[in-house]
């Protein structure tokens, strides 16, 4: 059983936050639409509520070396806006298209 079936088991809509990035010039905008249409196609056949979405633009996923504000920024997407001392999601979703 996976983790979005023991939720549902328990009386618990899954939800998720939606993470879409790309990571060099030779990408376009449309990469992160493509990731995010294929995030949300593949909840909405899983049953799983979409709380927020998070697009990073230009940034390699291989390194550490980002500004201090953009992990705050990554960090504060999790919380849920209306309680801060909560998470927004039980799974965060990561897109890639290659």
């Amino acid at each position: 059983m996976n983790i979005v079936e023991k939720l549902k088991c328990r009386g618990i809509v899954p939800r998720a936050a939606l993470y879409a990035r790309f990571s060099s010039d030779n990408q376009r905008e449309e990469s992160i639409e493509a990731q995010l249409r294929a995030m949300h196609d593949f909840c909405e056949k899983s049953g799983i509520t979409v709380v927020r979405e998070f697009c990073d633009h230009a940034k390699s996923a291989t390194t550490d070396d980002r500004p201090a504000e953009k992990y705050g920024k990554m960090a504060e997407f999790m919380l849920d806006p209306e309680n801060e001392k909560r998470y927004a999601a039980q799974a965060g979703l990561v897109g890639k298209i290659s």
